[in-house]
């Protein structure tokens, strides 16, 4: 489960971008006053220089308040490799921009999943609410792999929802809460296959000056109970740290789950690095 907690420091770049990508957006809709086409891939050009980022797309299509891109490549120099969106749709958040806030709502599609949220300016931030996606575990194999030390596929689907505060310069978060919730867990290793349960993950903070709490709880095959504080100060989410406790226990009707955990309930320390944290049992 500690590998669940952790992702590869490419991903994390990746989703650096991608939250970028809603303040670009936010700002491409400040801007603009339903211009033409070619003045929108103009404004997008100039947006994304400012912030040292190389957008590409396929096809740029408007219909009535709503741009669509298709096939969107996001790239920077600190990138490895480049973000590729299947598709992203900009259109007009009513609701906060007849309150004098300048919001856009937002959908994307990245790698076949879905995720959407409302980006409002505040000041030198950028809000997003109503944050909301929903990933397919099975098909996300590829990246999870990179993280994961042992030869097993997880499955289940992830909902993530919430709110957060980000800096509108470099996407970090500030202030916010974010729920994941892995439903029907499940971890394939051949020949076995044994679902879990569902579990729950909270993370959130009140304070930006102060480190993000974390909560994990759930599951009926392994019961997992955790918690901690996961520090995002660093300006490269490479850097962030992780520290907690977990509480792993198996049921008796899974020998496999209870071999592995030694036959008895195990407490867990979680320290170090978010890309290679330190997982030790007490």
């Amino acid at each position: 489960m500690t590998s669940s907690l952790t992702t590869s420091q490419q991903s994390h770049a990746s989703w650096r971008i991608l939250l970028i990508t809603f303040v670009i957006a936010l700002l491409l809709f400040v801007a603009m006053r339903w211009q033409p086409e070619a003045w929108l891939q103009a404004q997008i050009n100039i947006q994304s220089q400012q912030y040292g980022i190389d957008i590409s797309y396929k096809a740029l299509q408007t219909d009535g308040f709503t741009i669509q891109l298709d096939q969107v490549v996001i790239q920077t120099i600190q990138m490895p490799q480049p973000v590729k969106l299947d598709r992203l749709s900009l259109s007009p958040a009513w609701s906060s921009l007849f309150s004098g806030n300048p919001a856009v709502q937002m959908h994307l599609i990245w790698n076949g999943q879905q995720a959407s949220a409302i980006a409002i300016q505040r000041t030198d931030n950028i809000e997003l609410q109503a944050l909301h996606a929903e990933l397919d575990i099975a098909a996300l194999q590829p990246l999870l792999s990179k993280s994961l030390p042992l030869p097993l596929n997880l499955g289940g689907i992830a909902q993530i929802n919430g709110n957060i505060l980000l800096n509108a310069l470099n996407g970090q978060p500030l202030l916010g809460k974010i729920d994941v919730n892995w439903n029907t867990a499940v971890v394939d290793m051949p020949p076995m296959k044994l679902p879990l349960g569902d579990y729950a993950l909270s993370l959130q903070t009140d304070d930006a000056k102060k480190a993000w709490s974390w909560d994990l709880s759930g599951g009926t095959a392994l019961t997992l109970d955790g918690k901690g504080k996961l520090n995002t100060s660093a300006p490269n989410p490479t850097a962030w740290t992780i520290d907690g406790m977990v509480q792993a226990q198996a049921d008796q009707k899974e020998p496999t789950l209870s071999a592995l955990l030694g036959n008895k309930n195990r407490q867990f320390s979680l320290s170090g690095n978010i890309t290679q944290p330190r997982l030790q049992a007490l």
